[in-house]
């Protein structure tokens, strides 16, 4: 668990604004507007299980949605950087920039989306889901102040692999061997058929 490394980090810069504070840390309900849910957002967007509380946070970051993916990450992070930590240092920094990219992108449903990989031409063209997982996903799964459960992936890429949630990997695997011996049964069915219906 990584996620107790941040609290300090994200208030640390936010003891020059004006703001009561309780226990060395400054209270975030005395911020407003998007200045509370800039911070908000960064602290909800660094867990996996964010509470209720966290929605209108979490609204606000993805109802910033323009077409463009690199418009998206500018103005997503433009938006985090409102909060008086976010630019406290390196770290948090880096933390901001890696939820801007990451957030939104590395779930499940996300990776089995980008990491198509097309093979074959037009109307012979199927594809298969890459196993890596992309860059922008490392730096937010391993940030040193996130707190997340990382996708996993289940299967062999060219024999129908896929993403699942690490809660669902036990159960994904087990569907996945059952649809592989499925498949092997019936080439080995058809394989006899061929050869009794060639005699």
């Amino acid at each position: 668990m990584k996620r107790h490394r941040l609290l300090p980090a994200l208030f640390a810069a936010c003891v020059a604004a004006p703001v009561a504070a309780q226990n060395g840390m400054p209270d975030l309900d005395q911020f407003t507007g998007d200045t509370k849910l800039s911070c908000e957002a960064i602290l909800c967007l660094s867990t996996g299980s964010p509470p209720n509380q966290c929605m209108p946070a979490l609204t606000r970051y993805f109802d910033i949605n323009p077409t463009k993916l690199a418009d998206r990450i500018r103005e997503r992070k433009n938006f985090l950087n409102i909060c008086p930590s976010a630019n406290a240092d390196n770290s948090m920094r880096s933390l901001t920039d890696a939820i801007a990219r990451g957030a939104g992108r590395c779930d499940a449903d996300a990776l089995n989306s980008s990491q198509r990989r097309y093979v074959g031409y037009r109307d012979d063209q199927e594809y298969y889901i890459d196993n890596n997982l992309p860059s922008y996903c490392q730096a937010y799964y391993n940030h040193p102040y996130t707190d997340l459960t990382q996708s996993r992936y289940v299967g062999e890429p060219r024999q129908g692999g896929r993403w699942v949630s690490a809660q669902n990997y036990e159960t994904a695997l087990q569907t996945y061997n059952e649809e592989i011996a499925d498949r092997e049964r019936y080439w080995e069915t058809s394989q006899s058929r061929r050869l009794r219906d060639s005699r």
